[in-house]
């Protein structure tokens, strides 16, 4: 373990319900409420110093799962069995890491848990793996913030080779070789968008 990697302590995560004053159509569906994830992660590193990140992603189940066969509640009640299912992932999985490294090599087992509410349920229209990819993003979101208030920097800033010294192509494969995320993210906010 290198004195910058982190390792997951804890997991805590609730769900916000909120209605839309006036609904709105998307992705051909008018929707009236939305549900949103908020994660807060506790990470902890080699030397017992300790950091809680938070994360937050909308479930935005109407174009994550879009189905023909399933309502707007089975497929939000999906989602909501995945984040449990991920937080859970997340709480025993022992890795430690860079968050990028931990979320990386806990993603199989992610996308597992899709195909596994699938099965259970013997649904209609499988769970996507964008269905997946969202929920656990919140629980990535969190792991990085804490892994950046740990360190005391912005997580932007902790994607350089100090922290992280794997090129691209142990993630993204050969054709990223000698790339690394640190060449791609700006080291200082740009002042305006």
């Amino acid at each position: 373990m290198r004195s910058t990697d982190v390792r997951v302590r804890d997991v805590f995560f609730e769900y916000e319900d909120f209605r839309y004053r006036t609904p709105i159509k998307f992705g051909g569906t008018a929707l009236d409420r939305v549900t949103l994830l908020n994660v807060r992660m506790a990470v902890e590193c080699g030397a017992g110093r300790s950091a809680i990140g938070f994360g937050s992603m909308p479930l935005g189940n109407v174009w994550a799962y879009p189905s023909r066969a399933l309502t707007y509640d089975q497929t939000l009640g999906a989602m909501r069995y995945l984040a449990s299912r991920v937080a859970e992932d997340y709480r025993v999985c022992g890795l430690s890491g860079h968050p990028v490294d931990i979320t990386h090599r806990l993603e199989p087992e992610l996308l597992l848990a899709g195909a596994d509410f699938t099965a259970l349920r013997q649904l209609a229209d499988p769970v996507p793996k964008l269905a997946v990819l969202v929920v656990a993003s919140a629980f990535d979101a969190a792991l990085h913030d804490a892994y950046g208030k740990l360190h005391g920097l912005n997580c932007y800033r902790t994607y350089t080779r100090e922290f992280l010294p794997e090129n691209l192509d142990r993630y993204l494969g050969a054709e990223f070789a000698g790339l690394h995320l640190g060449d791609f993210v700006s080291r200082s906010p740009k002042p305006a968008m």
